[in-house]
């Protein structure tokens, strides 16, 4: 079934351009929780990008760019036991030209995003980065948030894997 909506969006909603991984400060093991971070998260990213003062002002998709977000779940060692908390992927579409460049998005999100997004994990170390920008590769992306969705089913409702309430999806 979700295998089913996710591939409609890619094929009738929008061509993802970029995969960004985002990982919280404070490890939430929460869906509800980790879905508000990502509303606030993208509150931000979306008023940032385009020049408007509240999220109220934000134009629909596609006069900006569509944003899916599914949250993962992996274990952490968080002292001295193992948690799942989750941590957010963001498929996100064209960004307006000329600024759909990796550098553009990579300053947006680090120097103008993180600062207002207090939850947001602000580390740049290698494998232990708040936020991970790539092309959006639709072999390796385009069902990579399946792996949870099988792997995690007994333990949550397996359907949360996708952010309804925070992406732009079509039917």
């Amino acid at each position: 079934m979700i295998e089913h909506v996710i591939q409609n969006q890619w094929e009738t909603n929008f061509q993802p351009e970029w995969f960004i991984t985002i990982h919280w400060n404070d490890l939430p093991t929460s869906f509800e929780t980790v879905q508000g971070h990502t509303r606030h998260l993208r509150n931000v990213f979306l008023t940032q990008l385009m020049g408007c003062g509240s999220p109220c002002d934000l134009p629909d998709p596609p006069g900006r760019p569509s944003a899916i977000f599914f949250h993962e779940r992996s274990p952490v060692i968080c002292r001295s036991r193992q948690i799942l908390p989750f941590h957010t992927h963001l498929h996100l579409g064209e960004l307006p030209s000329p600024l759909n460049e990796q550098w553009y998005l990579d300053v947006l999100l680090k120097g103008r995003v993180a600062p207002r997004v207090k939850k947001l994990l602000k580390t740049t170390t290698k494998g232990n980065e708040g936020l991970v920008i790539k092309r959006w590769n639709p072999e390796h992306h385009g069902f990579y948030n399946l792996k949870d969705y099988y792997k995690y089913k007994h333990h949550q409702d397996p359907d949360l894997v996708l952010d309804y309430i925070n992406s732009d999806l079509l039917f």
